[in-house]
């Protein structure tokens, strides 16, 4: 995937797969208790090599060139440094919080249809979110802060999947949640949880604030 001298490799790895090894490297200069960070998924069979990169279901840097050519050939980037990969430095660089986002709305739009007559026909529509985007990154806390009825409830409704969105992406751990099926819904909502406005009927005031953080 990558060669070149030990040392410019160290100081200047270039493949997705590099980066993720150093990542979940131990070292010396690190606070303690730092959490290493893993290579999600398991590598492809050997015997049954895909045509594309081998790397590409655990990539976080892929690009829509890496789903549909086959793998390249090892391009020389600096003198003796080669790496298969299509995604060049300047492109990582731009999506390296890709990498950290644990939630992403993306133009969220939930629109309640208003229904009038016998026939219950829509003569209108209510427009509780319109167009909000925002990422909530890995042990982050994002404050959504509104006056009441401005639509805050109804965008954690709907990225629990309790409301369908009229447009828009809500992507979870890198999984668009629109997409999921109900069970596949079901399974994602573990790793979830909606707190209501009234706190002391959702916590227990007996345990720790740590204790609903781990």
């Amino acid at each position: 995937m990558e060669s070149g001298t030990c040392k410019e490799v160290f100081r200047h790895p270039l493949h997705p797969y590099t980066l993720g090894l150093f990542k979940s490297v131990p070292r010396l200069n690190e606070p303690k208790g730092r959490k290493l960070v893993p290579i999600q998924g398991a590598p492809p069979s050997l015997i049954d090599l895909p045509p594309t990169c081998a790397f590409l279901p655990r990539c976080t840097y892929k690009i829509d060139t890496c789903l549909k050519e086959p793998w390249p050939d090892l391009q020389e980037v600096k003198p003796g440094h080669c790496v298969r990969c299509y995604v060049t430095p300047e492109e990582r660089v731009l999506n390296k919080d890709q990498d950290h986002n644990l939630l992403e709305v993306r133009d969220l739009k939930v629109y309640f249809p208003v229904m009038r007559g016998l026939l219950r026909k829509q003569v209108a529509e209510v427009k509780a979110v319109d167009g909000v985007t925002f990422n909530v990154r890995k042990v982050k806390v994002l404050g959504l802060v509104g006056e009441s009825g401005c639509g805050k409830t109804t965008v954690g409704r709907s990225i629990l999947g309790l409301y369908r969105p009229s447009a828009g992406q809500i992507l979870f751990e890198g999984q668009d949640l629109a997409k999921r099926s109900e069970k596949a819904m079901r399974e994602t909502r573990r790793k979830m949880a909606l707190i209501f406005q009234d706190p002391y009927s959702s916590l227990d005031p007996r345990q720790k604030r740590r204790k609903y953080c781990q």
